[in-house]
């Protein structure tokens, strides 16, 4: 049996969405990650460690250092308001 009938909608199983199995948990990671979970939740629920997330989708979450900054900063107090 063919598991892309059993796992997409009958609009989407002629998709390009997810040509092979692999690919859907590669998309699944990579929306894990962008909606900001922590590497270590990413990496228990997809069932690996965070050392191959890392590896392989470090770009998904080197790019936010700025973003990163603001919740040190608000962490710490050092926003602009407590100056």
């Amino acid at each position: 049996m063919r598991p892309r009938p059993i796992a997409f909608p009958p609009h989407k199983v002629a998709s390009p969405l997810a040509r092979k199995p692999y690919d859907g948990r590669a998309t699944c990671i990579t929306d894990w990650l962008r909606s900001g979970l922590p590497v270590a939740e990413v990496a228990r629920r997809a069932g690996t460690s965070p050392e191959v997330i890392d590896r392989h989708y470090a770009g998904l979450v080197d790019n936010s250092e700025e973003e990163n900054n603001r919740k040190i900063e608000k962490t710490m107090g050092w926003g602009a308001a407590t100056t």
